[in-house]
Order: structure tokens, then C-alpha cells, then sequence
């Protein structure tokens, strides 16, 4: 009888090894590849809540990222404090966004958001993380190019809507001009 209890202890920890650890063990790995390879992204934006198409283009983006790279990876700077909950971090500060669609955004409020923008994208960068920013107005533009020049990370600028080919600053232009 010992040497059949012996025999199913062997067995036992083979099969242990073979199917738990195994698997625990393919799950850690494909944690750490998609560790090493799935972007972080930044999205700035005006307003994700708001019911124009804008607003509806970015809530489908942050979807879209979160479903592709996961919740944990996507951030949202909006400069106006409302709209649903998504899938994402919330990078910004309650206090500092404007609280309806229609405040106008005072240059103090620009900047604080701009520096704001600039010290999340060095955090989310880290040592070697990737990064991409995703500036889904044309007028943040000039931030998303600012958190690139610093980070060192690519920039994309999502340009649509009236505002592309009405009335742009020179500074939103050539932001779009030189994104990635």
C-alpha cells in the first residue's frame, strides 16, 4: 500500500505541475506580454459628455481603446466636468474642469489643463512605457504637441468638425501639420 500511495503522490504532482501551474503560468506570461506591448493612450479632449459629434466620436474612442488595450491603459483629460462614465482613468482633476458646455474656458483654465496634460503624459510614459496622446479637438492640438516634444511619445490629432476648416489658430495648424 505504501508504494501505491507513493506512486499517486508522484502523479498527483506531476499533474499539479502540469495543468494548475501550467496555466497560472500562461497567464502570467500573457499578462507580461501585453505589458510589453500594449500602448498607453491619452485622450484629451473638450467634453466627452456633451451630445454633439465630438463628444459622441470621443466616447466611442475611449470605448474602442479600452475594449482593445484595456481600461487601466486609456486616460481621459476632459476640460468640462460631465458625461457618462467610461471605460477609462480619469486623469483629470474635477476642480479644474468647467462645469457646463457652455462656460467659456478662460486662459488660466487653458493653461492649468495644458501643464496638467504635460504631467500626466511624463507619468503615463514612465522609463520605457509607450505611449500615444490622441488630442480629439483641433484646438488641443498645441497640448497634445507640448506632451510630445516633452514625453518623447507620438501624437495624433483626431481633426473633425467645423472648427478643421473655420477659424483654426496658427498654433492648432501647425500642432496638426506635425502630428504622427
Amino acid at each position: 500500500h505504501a508504494h501505491v500511495a507513493l506512486e499517486a503522490g508522484r502523479v498527483g504532482r506531476e499533474l499539479a505541475v502540469d495543468s494548475t501551474w501550467a496555466r497560472y503560468a500562461e497567464r502570467t506570461a500573457a499578462l507580461v506580454e501585453h505589458e510589453a506591448t500594449a500602448p498607453r493612450v491619452i485622450v484629451l479632449a473638450p467634453d466627452a459628455g456633451g451630445v454633439g459629434g465630438i463628444q459622441l466620436a470621443t466616447r466611442q474612442l475611449v470605448t474602442a481603446l479600452a475594449e482593445r488595450y484595456g481600461a487601466g491603459r486609456v486616460g481621459l483629460m476632459a476640460l468640462r466636468d460631465h458625461g457618462p462614465e467610461l471605460p477609462c482613468v480619469a486623469l483629470s482633476d474635477a476642480g479644474a474642469r468647467a462645469r457646463c458646455a457652455i462656460e467659456r474656458i478662460s486662459p488660466l483654465r487653458k493653461a492649468a489643463f495644458a501643464w496638467r496634460a504635460v504631467r500626466a503624459a511624463r507619468v503615463w510614459r514612465g522609463r520605457r512605457g509607450q505611449l500615444v496622446i490622441v488630442a480629439c479637438h483641433a484646438h488641443l492640438a498645441p497640448v497634445a504637441r507640448a506632451c510630445s516634444w516633452l514625453t518623447g511619445a507620438p501624437y495624433v490629432v483626431w481633426a473633425h468638425g467645423i472648427e478643421v476648416h473655420h477659424g483654426m489658430h496658427a498654433r492648432a495648424r501647425a500642432a496638426i501639420e506635425r502630428a504622427d
